[in-house]
């Protein structure tokens, strides 16, 4: 059931004829602008005088009836976003496959499997799995761009999960590959959804919008704003599915990853071990130093005792001989 509008303002609408985005700066004044609301596909009237005290904006008529709200606005716009890109040919950021951009379920299943291939594995002085996961970053694979091509919203797909079909908000096929995108405000994939999302065996990305809000309170944004937020903002993706074949790929980067990064941490040990032999030696090299020297003083004093002795035995022996010398 629809529901009357009481002063929503929306700063881009559609264009009646053309059914293109339209930025109200770029429109004309009032109902001469034949824009219409893209939730309801009511007209809407342009508020952009430069006499007026608020923002420029476009505002459906007083007896107007829509359940536009600012998370199906925002939603929109974001699907529009990739419209644009498509057209125009423009290149998508994907956010660097590292663990901390992984949905929860795909960051256990990484940990739980690693575990599991490392009790096959006699490793001395194992590196802890809790260091070598989140907080710490395990980059499997660089950042890198797609170009958009191919976007379709509102998708439904068929599965064998629940009560089957499934809609995906975006896809892109790229090189004859899809790849989903899921943006949302507030409402995050619910589990039934995940598991079907799960069952296409198809990498998902879901974007968090709310940053965008955030830097656009005052809702004054175009459709450049938005394709620039969804383009270059990387920290607000998260993959929630990863396709079965990059998955097992990924996998196996990361066991080679984490026995890197044991052999370094070993041979890190074992040239601290190098290091504090060769401390040893050295300091082996002066105690012998220093025991040579005292032994050259002992055989120097005893040498000098010896000579002394030597010396009184002489004068006693003199004087005897003197003592009985018959002159």
């Amino acid at each position: 059931m629809q529901k009357r509008v009481q002063g929503f303002k929306i700063p881009i609408g559609l264009d009646k004829e053309s059914n293109n985005p339209v930025n109200v700066k770029d429109a004309l004044n009032g109902l001469k602008c034949n824009c219409i609301c893209p939730i309801c596909k009511e007209d809407i009237v342009a508020y952009n005088n430069e006499g007026i005290k608020v923002r420029a904006h476009f505002k459906h008529r007083k007896e107007a009836e829509c359940s536009i709200n600012g998370e199906s606005y925002i939603h929109w716009l974001a699907k529009e976003a990739f419209k644009d890109m498509e057209k125009n040919g423009d290149e998508f950021t994907l956010p660097p496959f590292e663990i901390s951009t992984f949905d929860t379920e795909i960051r256990k299943s990484f940990k739980d499997r690693l575990g599991e291939e490392l009790k096959k594995v006699v490793v001395e002085k194992p590196l802890p799995l809790n260091k070598f996961f989140p907080p710490n970053k395990l980059k499997l694979v660089h950042q890198s761009s797609i170009k958009v091509c191919k976007v379709n919203t509102e998708v439904f797909k068929k599965t064998d999960i629940g009560d089957g079909d499934v809609r995906v908000d975006i896809t892109i096929e790229h090189e004859g590959k899809e790849l989903f995108i899921e943006p949302f405000l507030t409402s995050e994939i619910d589990y039934e959804k995940y598991r079907k999302l799960l069952d296409l065996d198809t990498t998902t990305i879901a974007i968090n919008l709310n940053s965008f809000i955030i830097d656009n309170d005052d809702w004054d944004f175009t459709l450049d704003d938005m394709k620039y937020f969804l383009q270059s903002n990387v920290a607000a993706k998260e993959y929630v599915v990863l396709k079965k074949e990059r998955y097992d790929n990924l996998f196996q980067k990361s066991l080679d990853n984490y026995f890197n990064e044991q052999f370094l941490l070993n041979l890190d040990e074992a040239s601290k071990l190098r290091m504090n032999v060769l401390d040893v030696d050295k300091e082996l090299n002066i105690l012998r130093k220093e025991v040579t020297e005292i032994h050259n003083r002992i055989f120097a004093l005893e040498n000098a005792g010896v000579k002394l002795k030597f010396k009184e035995v002489c004068q006693k022996i003199n004087y005897f001989n003197d003592s009985f010398m018959p002159y």
